[in-house]
C-alpha cells in the first residue's frame, strides 16, 4: 500500500513538471499589423512597443536591419484570464474579456491601409476582426489569411478576439475485469469556449516617404538641377557639347566666372532657374537627382537662356563661328 501511494505522489510531481515546461515553452497569443506609421498604448494585458516614425525624413525598406520588424508590429496577449461570454454582434466590455477598456492600441497607418498579415501562439482556436459594432469583418482558423484595414484620417475602432476551446474534463467510460479496467472507446470530454477582445483606433496617416521622395531628396534635385542649368548654359555659350569637355576647354574660374555673371547683371536669373527647376521637376515626376539625365539638362538650359534673352538683359547666345572649307 505504502509503495502505491509513493508512485502515485511520484507520478503527480512528474506530471507537475511536465506542465510547467510546457508552459515555459509556450508562446502567448499574438497578432502583427504592417504598414504602420505609429503604434502606441496597450497595457499590462496588452502588449505593444510603443513607435512613432512620423517625423522622419524618409522611410528604409522594411527589411532593412534597425528599423521596421516584425516586434515593432506585434501585439501580444498576455492575460491569462479571458471570458466564457462572448459579445455576439455587440461591442464587447470587460465581462466578455475585454482586456484594453480605456487603453486601446493606438494605430496611424502609412497612408489609409493597414495589413492585419499575421497572427499565432498557442492556446487559442480561432481568430476575428470585428468592427466597431461588434460585427465580425474576419475570420481565420489556422490558415494564414491577411485583412486589410481601409482608414481614414478620423479614428475607427476595431478588435480583434481570440477564442479558445477549453476542456472542462474528460471521461472515458471502461469495463472492469477482475482487479483490471479497460477502457472502452473515446471517453466524453466536456468543453467550453473562452474569448478574449483587444480593443484597436486605427486612421491614416502620411504616405511613405522613400529616400527619393524624402524632402531633403527632392532639395537635394532642386538643387543640382538649378546648378546644372548654369553649368550647361556656360557649355552653349562656349560652344562645349560635352560635360567631360568643360575642363579641358575652360577653367574653373572661367566657369565661376560666367555663372556669376548672370547674377551680376542680374540677380533674378538664380531665380529663373530655380523656378525652371521646380517646374521641370514636377512636371516631369522627378524626385530624385539621381533620376536627372543629360537631357533634361539641356532642355532645362535651353529655357533658362530663352527666358533671358526674353527679358533683353543680355547679348543672345552666339554660335561659335563655323570653320570655313578651303578649296
Amino acid at each position: 500500500m505504502k509503495k502505491c501511494i509513493t508512485c502515485l505522489v511520484l507520478a503527480f510531481v512528474l506530471l507537475c513538471l511536465s506542465v510547467n515546461f510546457a508552459s515555459s515553452d509556450s508562446m502567448p497569443p499574438y497578432f502583427i499589423i504592417d504598414n504602420i506609421l505609429k503604434m502606441s498604448g496597450g497595457n499590462d494585458a496588452v502588449y505593444i512597443k510603443p513607435f512613432d516614425y512620423t517625423n522622419r525624413e524618409f522611410d528604409p525598406a522594411e527589411e532593412q536591419p534597425g528599423y521596421e520588424n516584425e516586434f515593432n508590429h506585434t501585439v501580444t496577449i498576455l492575460a491569462q484570464n479571458w471570458s466564457d461570454k462572448p459579445a455576439k454582434n455587440s461591442r464587447p466590455t470587460s465581462k466578455n474579456g475585454l482586456l484594453n477598456s480605456g487603453s486601446p492600441v493606438e494605430i496611424t497607418a502609412y497612408g489609409n491601409k493597414a495589413v492585419f498579415s499575421q497572427y499565432g501562439g498557442d492556446g487559442f482556436d480561432t481568430v476575428r476582426i470585428h468592427d466597431d459594432k461588434g460585427k465580425v469583418l474576419f475570420e481565420a482558423n489556422g490558415e494564414s489569411k491577411e485583412y486589410v484595414f481601409e482608414l481614414d484620417s478620423m479614428p475607427k475602432t476595431f478588435y480583434v478576439s481570440f477564442e479558445a476551446k477549453r476542456t472542462l474534463y474528460s471521461h472515458t467510460p471502461s469495463i472492469g475485469i477482475g482487479p483490471f479496467s479497460i477502457p472502452m472507446g473515446n471517453g466524453i470530454k466536456a468543453q467550453k469556449s473562452e474569448y478574449c477582445y483587444v480593443q484597436l483606433r486605427m486612421e491614416a496617416g502620411r504616405e511613405k516617404r522613400t529616400y527619393a521622395g524624402s524632402p531633403k531628396a527632392k532639395d537635394d534635385a532642386l538643387n543640382m538641377a538649378k546648378n546644372q542649368i548654369l553649368v550647361w548654359s556656360v557649355m552653349k555659350q562656349h560652344n562645349i557639347a560635352s560635360p567631360d569637355d568643360i575642363t579641358r576647354k575652360l577653367s574653373e574660374k572661367q566657369i565661376s566666372d560666367t555663372m556669376m555673371g548672370y547674377a551680376r547683371k542680374d540677380p533674378n536669373d538664380f531665380s529663373i532657374a530655380r523656378s525652371i527647376a521646380e517646374n521641370y521637376l514636377r512636371d516631369h515626376n522627378i524626385t530624385s537627382m539621381y533620376d536627372l539625365k543629360e537631357s533634361d539638362f539641356k532642355a532645362m538650359s535651353e529655357e533658362y537662356l530663352t527666358r533671358l534673352n526674353a527679358k533683353g538683359n543680355k547679348e543672345p547666345v552666339r554660335k561659335a563661328p563655323s570653320r570655313k572649307r578651303r578649296k
